[in-house]
């Protein structure tokens, strides 16, 4: 079910909402590694800027710190939509 938009006519197709997160991340594709910044995350994904492009479908691991106790975190994805900055990767649960 998508949720109204309150900035436009487009409708907002998450169901959780997004946070604004700013941290740095490690993204791991076909084995490579490499740093990045995770822009915001959700229950169920996250937008990653890097300098790097991949392709929609690719499975990705996303390693980053907990803002509180700082404890690693580690969660598997796949890409389901790329742009000029970055990735938006859906979680796997």
């Amino acid at each position: 079910m998508a949720v109204p938009n309150p900035f436009g006519s487009m409708t907002e197709k998450r169901y959780n909402s997004r946070k604004k997160c700013d941290r740095s991340a490690e993204l791991v594709v076909d084995n490579v590694s490499i740093r990045c910044l995770m822009r915001d995350i959700s229950i169920e994904g996250a937008y990653v800027e890097t300098e790097r492009a991949f392709d929609v479908g690719k499975e990705v691991t996303i390693t980053f710190m907990h803002s509180v106790n700082r404890s690693q975190i580690m969660m598997k994805g796949t890409i389901v939509r790329v742009d000029e900055k970055g990735i938006a990767v859906k979680f796997r649960h």
